[in-house]
């Protein structure tokens, strides 16, 4: 599967959930509770390990909120339905087709970066989907099962339209690395304290043959795959919560392990760059979500950005890294 749908989908979806919880939580921010400075902060349910702090939902929710609920449980599988047959020519085929893309190799078509976005983009499915249904009134055990749903629904029925297309083909690559993002964002919104500890997110910064590609759009950045690097985060602050306590200026940072390539792209084989080049890295950077929360409190608006940034890292911070091949 091409790389550009991957990164389009992850991308839209981060911002529609972030946008829907921003909403919410600039209206409730008063629920919020005090010590939230002091603990990580990216997720809201997360805010002390029994998730007893969770604010108490009506027993009735308002009809804009059942829309919102059933317009994210339809519209995003029928969005990719419809997207998938006009776009990605599901049906084209009248019969089964294969597909066989390799996982992490160099002869790959992008050295695993595509994995590593199936996987972001369902953890992010998964997640995004889950904090939306709990604030429409939908108890987290319900929301999170919705959310499981949709992220694993989303998966395999894309993996089975491609197998009906005369290009992709059903990969089971892919699935494994749907299934994983799934299954990694339900273990963290089932277990709190390691939620707290260490978290999954996605950093861009544009490689130089995207920058100087003679035509191109500034929208096409979803496909400059060496520009992304996808990491686990391990979050300093989080070691309150077993116990440990640090200084606290050192909750403000985290121990990030991660993977990008260079030379996969479209942009690269058009500089003529020819040399396929995968690389691991590990760096200490700013734990944004953390930052933001001891500058704004708990009670602002910007526990939206809270969020958003447990998700997409800025490169503030250093790495070393080292070639694989």
């Amino acid at each position: 599967m091409p790389t550009l749908r991957i990164f389009s989908t992850c991308t839209i979806f981060v911002l529609m959930a972030g946008a829907v919880l921003g909403l919410a939580r600039l209206a409730h921010a008063s629920a919020a509770p005090a010590d939230m400075g002091a603990s990580p902060p990216v997720m809201e349910m997360k805010e002390s390990p029994e998730g007893a702090s969770r604010a108490k939902r009506p027993s009735e929710p308002s009809t804009a909120k059942l829309t919102l609920r059933y317009g994210i449980l339809t519209a995003v599988p029928l969005s990719v339905m419809i997207y998938g047959k006009e776009l990605w020519k599901w049906g084209e085929r009248g019969g089964w087709r294969w597909g066989n893309e390799g996982g992490f190799g160099r002869n790959t078509d992008h050295g695993g970066a595509d994995k590593l976005g199936h996987a972001f983009t369902m953890y992010t499915l998964t997640r995004g989907t889950t904090r939306i249904l709990e604030f429409t009134g939908l108890d987290h055990n319900t929301a999170l099962l919705y959310g499981t749903l949709m992220g694993a629904g989303i998966g395999i029925g894309v993996e089975v339209g491609d197998a009906y297309t005369g290009k992709y083909g059903f990969a089971y690559e892919d699935l494994v690395a749907d299934l994983s993002g799934v299954a990694l964002g339900v273990l963290l919104e089932t277990q709190p304290v390691l939620d707290s500890l260490m978290g999954f997110s996605i950093e861009y910064f544009p490689t130089r043959s995207f920058r100087e590609a003679s035509s191109r759009s500034w929208l096409e950045f979803e496909a400059d795959t060496g520009g992304f690097s996808y990491m686990f985060n391990f979050r300093l602050a989080g070691l309150h919560n077993v116990g440990l306590i640090l200084p606290r200026p050192l909750d403000f940072f985290t121990a990030d392990l991660g993977y990008f390539t260079r030379g996969f792209s479209s942009f690269d084989e058009a500089r003529q760059i020819n040399e396929r080049i995968r690389y691991w890295f590990v760096g200490a950077s700013l734990n944004m979500p953390e930052i933001i929360a001891a500058l704004s409190g708990p009670s602002s608006g910007s526990r939206f950005f809270q969020d958003f940034f447990s998700y997409l890292h800025l490169p503030l911070g250093v790495k070393g890294s080292a070639a694989i091949d």
